[in-house]
């Protein structure tokens, strides 16, 4: 707006002058003029009129334009993605964009009168002393690269462009462009830790190379000494260079002849040579036919893992274990094993490496037989380590439970003898009651112990039975005692088929459900849910009541013989022990969870391969 108001004032202002002008020149010409010379005139005046109005509105349209330009300038200035900075001859910032207040972390106003030594590094102080001093001695453009510090106190890099600008109405100042370059001198300073890093390998490299071209130099003078020596004095070079090429031939073939595989490999794993017996390994014709199959489809997994390290090792510089041990697949998809023993050799002039085949398949095939019968002797040493600890619990069990009846009989024998003397028939009939217990007790058990005995040596043959004929077949067995108690018995519906021995399985879940019955507690509604569940893809048997439940301290004496928990209730202690026994006949693992007291019972077990679970579409 006053941009505006002034260029009006300005036009005012010429029009007055114009005026003024053009009475003037009327007062010094004034005479009288014809109507043609006035008619002329006022064409003349009307075509400069228009004209003068043309170029003011090229003059308004340039202005406009002009300012744009300077809204762009300051745009550009202020936004340009490096610094600017206007130093004057003192070294003081007299103007700076945003670009560099945000490089510096301090506002614009902030930067201005400060020098701009006090922005950069002590270090680098004298990097822009030589800029200003060659910037204002020769007036070129001038180029630097130091560190600047920040408002937090940290350094940054930049690449510092100076120029010297003349003011034709004061002293001289010099433009300032930095470029942050911190991101780039990064870099570079890994660039060299890279690249010296590589010298040095490369040092190194050539440091073998150089040995091994000194031996290899020796040995070819020590060579060219026997064969100057074995042939005629009047052998001309050409002589020996033939002879030197049947020497390389006959190497080759000796190589070929070698009953051990021979191959020379380049860094990346190409084979550029390999003898007879090397291709008769792997069952191809040729080396070319050798390198159209990958190293990936000619070595095993792990073995191709174990190369792909070798080969990051040779990366970097190491050339990795000079024996090792391989597996390869041959073209007919045989898997051989193999000890390589692995040399840096010169090959056709330039560094490779040579690798020697010894085959070890037998000797691996016995190593992994050898492995197998130790970990099957360990397992049977396990077993039988297990079977003697279990004749132990079950001889002194046996000992102490058989032991208690015959005390009983014994005993109320001597009774029976004193009653039968005088003649005291009440008496007589209960000593030969108790009598009767002891010896049905003794009876049981050892019923108990021979069903025990028997299972895994008296085998019955093996069937498909469904789950449910199984269960319905055991709560038959103890339908009296689920009555009596009133306890519910749920069966999944899932179509599930048991394969075993029928009879064994049936006492299985006919133990469960008798030892569920027992342990009801006072439960106003006994519940007994059976069915199978998968737990990491193996299918798992579940027998689950709602009883009184077990402290966890107990779990692990459950299936141990003649082990009860409650003396006061009915049984023998067998009954979990006899379904341990026919679920490990059957192959299977069984075991028991509980919450704790009042929390009920879930015994889970599997019956190995003897599961099978059938669907509609398989039968």
């Amino acid at each position: 707006m006053e941009k505006k108001d002034k260029r009006n004032g300005d036009t005012a202002d010429l029009r007055k002058r114009a005026e003024e002008k053009i009475r003037a020149d009327d007062a010094k010409t004034r005479k009288k003029l014809t109507a043609e010379e006035t008619r002329k005139m006022l064409h003349e005046l009307r075509v400069h009129q228009i004209e003068l109005e043309m170029q003011n509105e090229e003059l308004r349209r340039a202005q406009a334009e002009l300012d744009a330009a300077r809204t762009r300038y300051f745009d550009l200035y202020d936004l340009a993605p490096v610094g600017y900075c206007t130093v004057s001859e003192q070294g003081l910032i007299l103007e700076a964009n945003l670009t560099a207040a945000k490089l510096f972390g301090w506002e614009r106003k902030q930067l201005v009168k400060q020098p701009l030594t006090s922005f950069i590094l002590n270090e680098d102080q004298d990097v822009y002393y030589r800029l200003r001093k060659q910037l204002f001695e020769s007036g070129a453009p001038q180029v630097c690269e130091l560190r600047m510090l920040n408002k937090e106190g940290n350094h940054f890099w930049v690449r510092l462009h100076a120029s010297s600008v003349q003011d034709a109405t004061g002293p001289a100042v010099s433009r300032v462009v930095m470029s942050d370059i911190s991101e780039r001198k990064r870099v570079e300073s890994q660039r060299e830790a890279a690249l010296e890093a590589l010298q040095k390998s490369h040092d190194e490299l050539d440091s073998q190379v150089q040995e091994r071209t000194a031996e290899l130099a020796q040995a070819n003078e020590m060579l060219q000494a026997d064969i100057i020596e074995s042939m005629r004095a009047e052998l001309q070079i050409k002589a020996a260079l033939e002879a030197l090429r049947r020497s390389e031939e006959n190497f080759r073939r000796l190589l070929d002849d070698l009953p051990l595989g021979v191959s020379v490999v380049t860094a990346a794993g190409e084979t550029i040579y390999a003898n007879r017996q090397l291709l008769d390994i792997y069952g191809y014709d040729n080396v070319e036919e050798l390198n159209k199959i990958s190293l990936k489809e000619r070595y095993t997994p792990q073995s191709h893992a174990e190369f792909e390290l070798r080969r990051k090792a040779r990366d970097r510089g190491e050339f990795g274990p000079t024996e090792y041990e391989i597996a390869i697949v041959r073209k007919n998809g045989e898997v051989r094993c193999f000890q390589v023993f692995c040399k840096a050799i010169l090959w056709n002039g330039a560094n490779q490496f040579q690798a020697l085949y010894r085959e070890i398949t037998e000797r691996k095939w016995a190593e992994s037989q050898r492995e197998a019968a130790l970990k099957e002797i360990r397992r049977k040493a396990k077993e039988l380590r297990e079977k003697n600890e279990e004749l132990e619990r079950f001889t002194y069990s046996v000992s102490h439970d058989l032991k208690s009846p015959l005390v009983t009989i014994l005993t109320f024998l001597g009774h029976l003898e004193q009653d039968m003397t005088g003649m005291n028939k009440e008496q007589v009939k209960q000593d030969l009651g108790y009598i009767r217990i002891g010896a049905e007790k003794m009876s049981r058990l050892l019923d108990e112990l021979l069903a025990l005995s028997q299972v895994g040596r008296k085998i019955n043959p093996p069937e498909e039975v469904p789950l449910q004929t199984i269960v319905k077949e055991a709560s038959g067995l103890v339908a009296g005692r689920i009555t009596e108690r009133g306890v519910e018995v749920k069966v999944t519906k899932a179509e599930f088929v048991l394969w075993g021995d029928r009879v064994r399985l049936v006492e299985v879940f006919q133990n469960l459900l008798d030892n569920a019955c027992k342990f009801m507690g006072e439960q106003k509604s006994p519940l007994v849910e059976i069915g199978v569940e998968t737990k990491d893809g193996e299918a798992v048997i579940f027998v689950r009541d709602n009883g009184i439940g077990i402290t966890s301290q107990f779990l692990p004496k459950l299936f141990i013989m003649f082990e009860k928990l409650n003396r006061s209730t009915e049984g023998d202690g067998i009954g979990l022990a006899l379904v341990k026994r026919i679920v490990e006949v059957h192959g299977g693992r069984i075991w028991v969870e509980s919450e704790g007291p009042g929390q009920g019972t879930t015994f889970y077990f599997t019956l190995g391969k003897t599961c099978l679970q059938k669907t509609k579409e398989n039968q």
